[in-house]
């Protein structure tokens, strides 16, 4: 089986050999304005993605569509038992589209454009026709991502907390990412937000954060109450203010783990985790980057080393 890996394993190294990196994002940072940083990034594997972006918004998520191309591509590498793994990547990126629509049907405009997934999708293609976050919980309540529940203010946290143990059942490598993360949303819902969490959060995030948090209110609580290797996600933050900065740590924490991945994991499966890993962490850096420079330029702080 390792052997039928060799060639999206090679592929993955060369996609994340062409990331930007941290000192080409400082440099699109550093630019004086969106246009000019969107400019020089034109030579990057981003650059495909970026014309007809006239805002941050629109420049930003075509950093992530690059990152779905990628994807798309790798996934055409991989040997037919890849298929899953490269199906719970492309759902973080419908995760997203998924809590877009939640919004906008709540609000009453129209969704954003969506990521092209492809033949990666797993969300029924009836839930983007939802006219209404209840046909949408329907929609979604018999398929891989199960019910989001009635809440609409609340289905972001469930169907984070699906996407996630989805992604660690078929790449377990990725369990310290997936804990860091659900500790993270725990945090917010808790000590900034104030909110229950929602029964089916707690059920399916139980394995990894336990259920001890549900009953505190501040980060230092809940740090006492969360399993060692989630409250490490929380480490030296008390003030919810500060939360980003766990969030920011978190994210190296993945980038970092991508890298050890790609350097040890040989020709197998977690190659192509570690490599989706580091680009997605680089988009997300870049992300920074342009609202940096449309900002009016500027160094880029507290950069994912």
């Amino acid at each position: 089986m390792i052997g039928d890996w060799t060639a999206a394993a090679v592929r993955a190294r060369a996609t994340a050999d062409r990331r930007l990196g941290t000192a080409g994002a400082d440099a699109v940072a550093r630019r004086p304005d969106l246009s000019a940083a969107i400019q020089a990034l034109e030579p990057s594997l981003y650059g495909p993605r970026l014309p007809g972006a006239d805002d941050l918004a629109s420049a930003q998520r075509a950093l992530g569509a690059a990152v779905v191309w990628e994807l798309r591509v790798l996934a055409g590498w991989m040997p037919p038992a890849g298929t899953r793994l490269a199906g719970a990547l492309a759902a973080l990126f419908e995760y997203e589209d998924l809590v877009a629509l939640v919004d906008a049907l709540e609000r009453g405009t129209p969704a954003p454009p969506r990521y092209d997934v492809g033949v990666l999708a797993s969300a029924p293609a009836t839930v983007w026709d939802a006219s209404s976050p209840a046909v949408l919980r329907d929609a979604l309540r018999h398929g891989v991502w199960g019910d989001p529940g009635p809440d609409p203010a609340a289905m972001a946290d469930v169907l984070a907390a699906a996407v996630l143990r989805r992604l660690t059942s078929i790449a377990p490598a990725s369990g310290s990412w997936a804990t860091g993360a659900l500790a993270l949303r725990a945090a917010r819902m808790r000590a900034v937000e104030d909110r229950e969490p929602p029964d089916r959060f707690v059920a399916l995030a139980r394995s990894a954060i336990g259920d001890a948090w549900i009953a505190r209110r501040d980060l230092a609580g809940l740090r006492t109450a969360l399993p060692p290797s989630a409250a490490a996600a929380l480490a030296d933050v008390d003030d919810p203010g500060d939360l980003w900065r766990a969030e920011q740590r978190w994210r190296a924490r993945a980038e970092t783990d991508g890298f050890r991945l790609l350097r040890d994991s040989g020709l197998g499966p977690e190659t192509a985790l570690g490599a989706f890993a580091v680009l997605r962490c680089d988009a997300l850096r870049v992300a920074e980057a342009l609202a940096s420079a449309d900002a009016g330029g500027g160094e880029l702080l507290d950069v994912v080393a």
